[in-house]
Parts: C-alpha cells; sequence; structure tokens
C-alpha cells in the first residue's frame, strides 16, 4: 500500500503503478479529491473518503467518478466489502 499526501504525490504513485483501488479523500490540499479522480479513473477503482456525512450529496452528483464513498474513520468492514468487490 502507498500513501499520497497531495496530488502530485499520488500522481507519481499512480503512474509507477497500476492500482486496483484508490481511496481517495475528497477534502486535499492544492486539488480536491474530485479533481483528482477525475485523472486517475481509468486507472483503478475509485472510492471516495470523506469526513463529512454531509458530503454524500455532492459525492452522488460524481457517480461517474466515483464507485462508492465511505465515511472517515473507516472500519475494517467497509474497506473490506469495497476491496471484495473490486
Amino acid at each position: 500500500m502507498k500513501r499520497a499526501q497531495n496530488r502530485p504525490d499520488a500522481l507519481r504513485i499512480v503512474e509507477s503503478f497500476n492500482p486496483d483501488v484508490a481511496l481517495i479523500d475528497i477534502s486535499m490540499p492544492v486539488m480536491d479529491g474530485i479533481a483528482l479522480a477525475q485523472l486517475l479513473r481509468l486507472r483503478a477503482k475509485l472510492v471516495a473518503m470523506t469526513g463529512y456525512s454531509g458530503s454524500t450529496g455532492r459525492l452522488q452528483g460524481d457517480e461517474r467518478v466515483f464507485e462508492c464513498h465511505l465515511i472517515k474513520p473507516l472500519s475494517l468492514d467497509d474497506l473490506a466489502e469495497v476491496l471484495q468487490t473490486s
């Protein structure tokens, strides 16, 4: 597993290998997670993460980008379910 703190790091990581799943926080510095997901959508299954339960409405408009969304903190059961369906 690799972890990025910002958009440039995420793009470098994805260029270095082909991930099956990318967990993307929709609230990131420099570029939000939705914009990053649009760049990565052909490379991996994209899962949106947010700490704000009220953000789900925003994500529903971006269903074409994200396959699902999870509310932080993530539970291991939620993450396992996402990984089993990838």
